[in-house]
């Protein structure tokens, strides 16, 4: 397998970085209340990794496979950072230019991410294969609590927990062994891109180091 143990520094201007977004949520609150949306949840924001997908999925039966086409949700390997943003960010530029801002002043399209610490979860009836994010992640979970605040959003989980999807299965699909498969991974990848997209997967912005 094709896989490192590189580490990650750490910035030390986290904390007032930190400290900055927090700021920035707080008067952001005036103009992007947090209330359930008229027209739904489906907009999410994810880090595209720089890495190849098929790495991983060239380990996997695609016969366990939730959707052989699409069986990480977008077709690459990616890290969520705010799921089921509100409709309303679609039709709204202040929305836009405020998340575009937070992504550029938290540094995370310019910290590379160790993955590893294979990990499931169950997502109606399928269970999804994800890896953890063990170092890189101050500044995407800072992004996530910034963002949570202050855009519209309908959390999946009670406590959401970045990770890295690697893929989703079939119902009823023994996934203990692809815990046994990936459990000595460890990656280290470049940040691609952050794109916001639709249900549909139609790219409403995308962010550029």
């Amino acid at each position: 397998m094709d896989y490192d143990n590189k580490g990650t520094a750490t910035s030390s201007k986290e904390s007032a970085v930190s400290q900055e977004m927090e700021k920035s949520a707080e008067n952001a609150k005036l103009k992007f209340p947090p209330k359930k949306s008229q027209s739904g949840n489906g907009v999410n924001l994810v880090m595209i990794l720089n890495y190849d997908i098929n790495k991983f999925l060239s380990k996997i039966n695609p016969e366990d496979l939730d959707d052989k086409d699409n069986s990480v949700g977008i077709g690459e390997l990616h890290v969520t950072i705010l799921p089921n943003i509100s409709d309303d960010v679609k039709t709204n530029k202040q929305a836009s230019s405020f998340i575009e801002n937070q992504v550029k002043s938290s540094g995370v399209l310019t910290t590379p991410l160790t993955l590893g610490k294979v990990g499931t979860f169950d997502m109606s009836a399928r269970n999804v294969i994800f890896l953890e994010v063990l170092r890189g992640s101050e500044g995407l979970e800072g992004l996530h609590d910034t963002l949570k605040k202050t855009l519209p959003n309908d959390p999946y989980f009670k406590e959401f927990k970045l990770h890295c999807t690697i893929a989703r299965l079939k119902e009823k699909v023994d996934f203990h062994k692809y815990l046994k498969e990936f459990k000595d991974v460890m990656v280290t990848v470049e940040p691609k891109e952050v794109i916001l997209s639709d249900k549909d997967h139609n790219k409403l912005l995308t962010i550029l180091p």
